[in-house]
């Protein structure tokens, strides 16, 4: 144990990836206030060939920062693409307003990007790059299936809470539907954000939550949006309701950094309505099924489950969800 509190308390290494002249010393500096080490392509020798140099430096890194300007250079995506291939989180800096990002970039697993106007206004970001830093852990290992989660622990608390929400009329049980989703994800170790709070994805957010949650903070790259609904009627209207949630979301996931949102619900049926209308960036879970796949530590693995048998059936029909 002394060994890995050893290595837990090391400082980060963090290679930089950027063009020269594209604010590289900037943030480099910046790195550096929050104790990162910083190594720069500048450092590596420059070859017709992929360099040893590059990819050692690459290799021994905790993680990878890219600058992404309006005119990025062919080496950028280059060795951007070395430390996916190396299993290496990464944070891309996408400087002013372009939109050149590759088609694909936000779905990359351990991808994280963050906007910010110049380098100059890095300042202002330095919440987003914490909570990167935070959940910038070492790459899983490679195997067909990742082991299950920890479990939350007993949540029966939750349980007993939720039975005196239903009992609530108005918006006081929306207000503690969405106070029990927050507390049942931190319990889970999750990093939860009302969207009250004025943070810079909140702004352009209109979901309830923003939430970072180990599990798969690593997997989506970044932070899940979660919006949280009470639905009454029949089991038809439920459905129809969470339908509508998981469009509207859908266009909201366009619209941000995020790549994944979720809906939780409550309803007033016997039995959990099922989710029927799916897609790999917008999962339902009703607040019970929530509670149990935390408990039981599953909920990074069936959202893993979920998102792929969502691909499938939107491939499938050969149309969007």
């Amino acid at each position: 144990m002394a060994g890995e509190d050893a290595n837990d308390n090391r400082r980060k290494r963090c290679f930089l990836i950027a063009k020269p002249g594209s604010d590289a010393n900037a943030v480099a500096k910046f790195l550096a206030k929050r104790g990162i080490d910083t190594t720069g392509a500048h450092a590596v020798p420059a070859t017709d060939a992929i360099s040893a140099e590059l990819l050692t430096y690459i290799a021994a890194a905790d993680f990878v920062v890219a600058i992404w300007t309006a005119l990025p250079s062919p080496n950028v995506a280059f060795e951007l693409g070395v430390a996916h291939a190396l299993g290496k989180p990464a944070l891309v800096l996408v400087m002013g307003r372009t939109e050149s990002i590759p088609l694909g970039m936000f779905d990359l697993r351990g991808v994280n990007i963050v906007r910010v106007p110049n380098a100059r206004r890095l300042a202002s970001i330095g919440p987003d790059i914490d909570r990167f830093l935070r959940h910038a852990k070492a790459p899983p290992p490679i195997v067909p299936e990742a082991p299950a989660g920890v479990s939350s622990g007993d949540l029966s608390w939750a349980r007993e809470r939720l039975s005196l929400i239903r009992a609530m009329k108005g918006a006081r049980r929306g207000i503690g539907l969405e106070d029990l989703v927050a507390d049942v994800l931190r319990q889970a170790g999750a990093e939860v954000v009302n969207t009250s709070e004025g943070s810079d994805l909140a702004t352009k957010s209109n979901a309830d939550l923003i939430v970072w949650l180990n599990d798969v903070a690593y997997e989506i790259g970044g932070p899940i949006l979660v919006e949280c609904k009470t639905y009454g009627g029949s089991s038809g209207a439920v459905i129809k309701n969470v339908e509508y949630t998981v469009r509207r979301l859908e266009k909201l996931v366009d619209a941000t950094e995020v790549s994944l949102a979720l809906v939780v619900f409550d309803h007033d049926r016997p039995h959990t309505p099922p989710s029927i209308f799916e897609t790999p960036r917008v999962l339902a879970f009703a607040i019970e099924t929530l509670i149990d796949k935390l408990e039981q530590g599953t909920l990074a693995k069936e959202m893993s489950v979920r998102r792929r048998r969502a691909a499938f059936t939107q491939g499938a029909s050969g149309g969007d969800a």
